[in-house]
């Protein structure tokens, strides 16, 4: 019995042995990866970006400020790190390694609305992490999903369901990549108006957005905190309200002016601090700038990239 157990402890831990050779592997041609979702995690761990104009946020800042309007522009290395679901909360993941490891922007654009205050309940797109999962990130990361610690002691665990990110990491041993959509991290989208809008009017059924679940002196805490680390390693920040559909507008009457004479206040007495609201833009009464209420669509977004750097312009008194 004694020689069985001795046996079975050896095989055990050989396994995991194993196990971690298998995952260092994949964690490692994800780190190669030029995929959407992970070719600018990798340039940022690299060191490679090192942006003049830095641009933060969610998927509204993904969508909506294109770099190659601003370098044209501006004369000024740009770059957009804006991802999928990220609220303020969870924007540290991003920020933090990128003021670790690249140079300090000299104009940050933070984009910031409503929903961008919310709390995160849950990881998006969870599987862009895995490359990097460092004892650096395990406390912010820990504190959004209960299952981070198990992944970060039993290799491989983290892979459970996820065959398309092991797939994505052989094919970059091979050189075998999608099509990039990614534009210094700004993937537009080129579709026309669609009819989430109108799916959402009927299950609100007449009804407007509610707002009493969220704490808002609660979440402005955790922005506050988010700006001070903006304004230790940056040189001006602007906080952009970016163009909404009307009708949205209007469903969140209950909170919206509340919301953005907050984010004013903020930059009534800091010099190096501006709130740009683009809500009240004409673009915001044409569908044809739209894909979705929320989201600007390539014509918008190059419409929307051009009236921001103008307004840097006019703000720094840069012609």
């Amino acid at each position: 019995m004694k020689k069985f157990i001795i046996k079975l402890i050896k095989i055990s831990f050989a396994l995991y042995g194993v196990l971690w050779i298998l995952q260092f592997i994949i964690d490692t041609g994800l780190r190669k990866s030029t995929d959407d979702v992970f070719v600018s995690w990798n340039k940022i761990y690299k060191g490679e970006i090192n942006a003049e104009i830095l641009f933060l946020g969610t998927s509204r800042t993904l969508k909506h400020y294109d770099p190659r309007v601003f370098e044209k522009e501006l004369k000024m290395v740009s770059y957009n790190l804006g991802t999928y679901g990220t609220h303020f909360d969870t924007q540290f993941l991003i920020q933090n390694p990128y003021f670790k490891y690249n140079n300090k922007p000299k104009i940050i654009i933070q984009n910031v609305d409503i929903t961008a205050l919310f709390k995160t309940e849950e990881l998006t797109n969870k599987q862009q992490y895995f490359p990097y999962y460092k004892l650096e990130n395990y406390k912010l990361l820990s504190s959004f999903d209960k299952n981070i610690t198990i992944e970060y002691l039993l290799p491989m665990y983290k892979y459970r369901g996820y065959s398309d990110v092991i797939l994505n990491s052989l094919h970059s041993y091979f050189g075998i990549s999608k099509d990039l959509q990614n534009i210094k991290g700004y993937i537009p989208k080129d579709e026309m108006w669609n009819d989430t809008f109108k799916q959402r009017l009927k299950y609100l059924k007449g009804e407007k957005f509610k707002y009493s679940h969220i704490n808002f002196d609660s979440r402005f805490k955790v922005f506050n905190n988010l700006l001070n680390d903006l304004e230790v390693n940056s040189d001006k920040i602007f906080l952009i309200w970016a163009p909404e559909y009307i009708g949205r507008q209007k469903l969140e009457e209950e909170k919206i002016m509340y919301v953005k004479e907050r984010y004013n206040q903020l930059a009534k007495n800091d010099k190096t601090l501006f709130f740009l609201d683009f809500t009240n833009d004409p673009m915001c009464l044409d569908t044809t700038y739209f894909y979705d209420s929320y989201h600007l669509n390539k014509i918008g977004s190059e419409k929307f990239s051009r009236q921001v750097s103008d307004s840097i312009v006019k703000h720094l008194k840069l012609d």
